[in-house]
Formats: C-alpha cells, sequence, structure tokens
C-alpha cells in the first residue's frame, strides 16, 4: 500500500464508498500531490535563472545605455544625424 492522505481515505469511508476504492482513490490522490510538488521542486532553479538573466540585461542597458544616449546626443550636434 502506498502513501495516501488519511483524511481523504476516511471521507471516501464515511461516505459509503468500499474500502478497496477508497484506498484507490486516496493513493490516486497522494500521486498527484505528489507530482505537483516534483513541479514546484523543479521550477525553483529555473525562476533563479531568469531572475539572473533579466538582472544581467537590466544591468547591462544600466551601463550601456548612457554611453548610446551620449552618442547619440553627440551625433546630433555634429550633424551625422541628419
Amino acid at each position: 500500500m502506498a502513501i495516501m492522505p488519511a483524511k481523504t481515505y476516511a471521507a471516501f469511508k464515511a461516505a459509503g464508498v468500499s474500502d478497496a476504492e477508497a484506498e484507490a482513490a486516496a493513493e490516486e490522490i497522494a500521486a498527484f500531490e505528489n507530482r505537483l510538488a516534483k513541479i514546484e521542486r523543479d521550477l525553483v532553479p529555473l525562476k533563479w535563472m531568469l531572475g539572473i538573466v533579466t538582472g544581467g540585461v537590466a544591468g547591462l542597458y544600466a551601463l550601456v545605455g548612457p554611453g548610446i544616449w551620449l552618442l547619440a546626443r553627440i551625433a546630433a550636434k555634429i550633424g551625422a544625424l541628419g
């Protein structure tokens, strides 16, 4: 017998479900909860990676943005933009 939520099993039993069906249903719910927990664990590193990439792009723009702005101002002053 696999690990199953005791309250779920008890609720099925109180509803008049047979012992085998209550056990099978509770085990199925437990398996579904285990799958969801695994998905949540797998998402943690992806969230970190996305945060690092996003921070890197923002940091790059913070460093390069003013330089591009300055170059555009100089080009406008000397008439290189039209």
